[in-house]
């Protein structure tokens, strides 16, 4: 009896996902968050007012964000969480609004056909995007907004990941490094930061490099960094660089086309040359341990984002690293699911 409890309490939690994820939606559209970290402790009729609610629709909506660890009650009086606290108000850690919205605009119908991408092996879910083309992100390049919530959401992980990836040390020696594929700029500019001895270029295309320009003016780095426009399928890679990055990039596609873009960075690089790939992965066995991300992203990028790609394991980038040529591989993965893979020519 207790083992079908303890899965119907599991069985539960999957089941009812969706509602325990509209209330965190809609939290955070009507501020209520933001309402508890300003004034804790103030009862539901306060609330009520504050959020512009009847106090039958506050009374609603904090049991829900109470009974998903959002919001706690004591004596009538009602306060954030821990969690709330440190993921939800403007003194988070780590905020996450942005990318809330991201997966309530973007991704929320799409998941929704996940069976049918299954059996069509590609991403059906895509119909759910306005425009043509055949992938998540050339969609996305035809509708502004749609392209601002996507930047702004895939922004803030980075921020998070200075002892892993942007204070490196396998960075100290590096000169010039082509980050491929290297979207608005924002990790350029925070590996910059830590790593005020490296010229960074980012090889993307025409609209995205405009866009990496626009953050390394803000930045304070248009001095320090530059964009090469073109594709990166199609045109050569420049030369002259020791460094090849692709970061939150291999993912994105299969197998035959990353070992592609390897063996054009092993063609491109001098012997000594660095090939660095950063980003998300599953643990090698695959076996779902610490792999919350990994599954999500690995859904997303299938049935949404390309119809192709995962986040592939430490062991599938050694592999391909090998094939393409590379030696030296040494890799590292953390409790974020961040993985940090380099070879050497």
């Amino acid at each position: 009896m207790q083992d079908y409890m303890e899965n119907f309490e599991k069985m539960k939690r999957l089941m009812l996902g969706f509602s325990a994820f509209q209330t965190l939606v809609a939290g955070e559209k009507l501020k209520l968050f933001q309402l508890l970290s300003d004034y804790p402790g103030i009862d539901r009729k306060k609330v009520a007012e504050n959020l512009k609610l009847s106090e039958h629709a506050a009374r609603i909506m904090l049991l829900a964000t109470c009974t998903y660890g959002l919001t706690e009650r004591k004596d009538g009086k009602y306060f954030n969480t821990s969690m709330a606290d440190q993921f939800l108000t403007e003194k988070s850690i780590f905020p996450i609004a942005n990318f809330t919205k991201y997966n309530d605009v973007v991704q929320y119908k799409a998941f929704q056909y996940l069976a049918e991408s299954l059996k069509a092996d590609t991403n059906v879910g895509l119909q759910t995007i306005p425009g043509e083309g055949n992938s998540l992100y050339k969609r996305l390049a035809q509708s502004p907004e749609l392209e601002r919530i996507f930047q702004d959401a895939m922004a803030p992980k980075d921020r998070n990941s200075r002892s892993f990836y942007f204070d490196a040390k396998e960075f100290g020696d590096v000169k010039h490094l082509l980050d491929v594929g290297g979207g608005p700029g924002l990790i350029a500019s925070l590996l910059k930061k830590e790593n005020p001895q490296i010229k960074i270029t980012i090889f993307d295309l025409p609209t995205v490099c405009e866009r990496a320009q626009a953050t390394f003016k803000e930045e304070g780095f248009s001095a320090d960094l530059d964009v090469h426009p073109g594709d990166f399928f199609t045109d050569p890679f420049p030369s002259g660089v020791d460094a090849i990055q692709f970061s939150h990039l291999l993912e994105i596609f299969s197998e035959d086309k990353i070992v592609f873009l390897m063996k054009k960075a092993y063609d491109a690089l001098p012997k000594g040359g660095k090939l660095i790939v950063y980003g998300m992965g599953c643990d090698d066995e695959e076996s779902g341990h610490n792999a919350d991300m990994a599954a999500w992203g690995s859904l997303y990028f299938f049935l949404l984002a390309s119809g192709e790609g995962m986040m592939y394991p430490c062991a599938d980038y050694r592999r391909w690293m090998k094939e393409a040529g590379f030696s030296s591989v040494i890799e590292r993965r953390n409790e974020f699911e961040n993985i940090f893979v380099m070879a050497t020519k």
